[in-house]
């Protein structure tokens, strides 16, 4: 009898070590279905780090997944207000426009401008961008003084695109152009492919803008997706295969 009840004991122990041990690993699995918010890793700063958070928050919100209408909730920053475009642009809702949404930080496309944080913008799926749409937009004045702005120009043109290949896991598809030289303007617009959710591979436009008395204007649109069942090839279509 007590060899029985003691191998009754060691039997439960053991299922309980199994569910101690498959238990996080289940919560974890079914945590990494959901989507992460937007994080920015670095300060708003008007260099490569305000760059890196751009890139951040693309990589989150338009290549982890496709566009749905629960997903600009899910992905919101800490302190980032969900507004219409018509809001967002003008104040009000004098244009509806129910299948566009606008992460913004301070509610205003001019505020943001004006206090230099990222707006994420989304675009609900339809039959010829059946994956959504999906852009990162942030312009920011200097940070700082007029003496060292041809430094942070020069040296954050240098490196672009060597970091958007690094961060973002993307290959440049478009020529490459001269960024080692000094200017008083730099204007770098380029076209990059990388491997997006479900073994898909999605293209994006960049534009990068540095101007000596402008600040940075910096966007990120992902232009297309091409489906992998489709072998990765491109028909022409926006949006798609």
């Amino acid at each position: 009898m007590k060899t029985f009840a003691f191998r009754h004991l060691t039997h439960q122990l053991r299922l309980l070590a199994c569910i101690a041990l498959v238990g996080p690993l289940l919560t974890a699995h079914a945590a990494a279905q959901e989507p992460d918010h937007i994080d920015f890793p670095f300060e708003h700063v008007s260099d490569l780090r305000g760059i890196l958070n751009v890139m951040s928050a693309f990589r989150t919100a338009c290549i982890d997944q496709p566009v749905s209408s629960d997903l600009p909730g899910a992905l919101a920053p800490d302190g980032y207000l969900i507004v219409s475009p018509s809001f967002h642009l003008f104040g009000d809702e004098t244009v509806k426009d129910a299948r566009r949404t606008v992460l913004s930080k301070t509610g205003t496309e001019e505020g943001d401008f004006a206090e230099g944080y990222p707006i994420i913008r989304f675009g609900m799926p339809t039959d010829e961008t059946p994956y959504g749409e999906c852009s990162v937009i942030w312009t920011r004045a200097w940070d700082y003084p007029d003496e060292q702005v041809d430094d942070v120009m020069f040296g954050t043109a240098a490196q672009f695109v060597s970091q958007v290949s690094y961060r973002l896991q993307a290959v440049l598809v478009s020529p490459p152009e001269n960024a080692f030289r000094r200017s008083s303007q730099y204007s770098l617009v380029s076209e990059w492919r990388r491997g997006c959710w479900e073994g898909n591979d999605c293209v994006f436009d960049i534009i990068l803008m540095l101007d000596s008395e402008d600040g940075i204007h910096f966007t990120i649109t992902r232009k297309k997706v091409l489906p992998v069942a489709n072998n990765g090839e491109d028909d022409g279509t926006p949006g798609r295969k």
